[in-house]
């Protein structure tokens, strides 16, 4: 049985494994192992880095449409 895997833009939400190929509820991130062996990477699914994202979203931004940062003020 595999472990868990943590959301790797937000942290707040567990895949079922890693390399799950789904999306997180949570952040909107699509679950593709590629972009967390090479977090620099810009193409194929996304047309931004997983290091980026995460620019955005520590900094309280909405990475993709539909998917709000809970963690933004009003």
């Amino acid at each position: 049985m595999e472990e868990q895997h943590q959301c790797p833009l937000c942290g707040q939400y567990e895949f079922e494994r890693y390399n799950s190929m789904d999306f997180c509820p949570v952040c909107g991130w699509f679950d593709d192992a590629l972009y967390e062996e090479d977090p620099d990477y810009c193409g194929g699914f996304y047309t931004i880095s997983l290091s980026e994202a995460r620019k955005l979203w520590n900094s309280c931004e909405m990475v993709f449409e539909n998917y709000p940062n809970p963690s933004k003020k009003s």
